[in-house]
């Protein structure tokens, strides 16, 4: 590990660099839709910097249950690597851990 990854490993993350950064993040969900969903739910932002990283979050906690069902598949067998995939509500449902109907 080189001497200058130890070094920027030991700083704590600056949160307003990030909030201030995260204007220029391409964003999944568009900043109208995360607004119009904050305000259905009693949250009233100035700027879209809250909205946006609401949205950056959920964006990774779907990546992260598409992973996880694709991983179920793969152990179970009905996913195969570098072929095309149609994910079923089973697995969806298995990667939440909630039992199936």
């Amino acid at each position: 590990m080189s001497e200058k990854y130890k070094e920027e490993s030991k700083e704590k993350p600056d949160p307003h660099a990030l909030i201030s950064g995260i204007g220029a993040f391409p964003m999944t969900i568009p900043d109208e839709v995360m607004k119009f969903y904050l305000e259905k739910n009693g949250i009233t932002t100035v700027g879209p910097q809250v909205g946006r990283l609401v949205a950056l979050d959920a964006k990774r906690r779907l990546v992260e249950l598409l992973k996880k069902s694709m991983e179920i598949g793969m152990k179970e067998g009905t996913v195969q690597p570098n072929a095309r995939v149609s994910l079923t509500t089973e697995l969806l449902l298995k990667a939440t851990g909630k039992p199936s109907k």
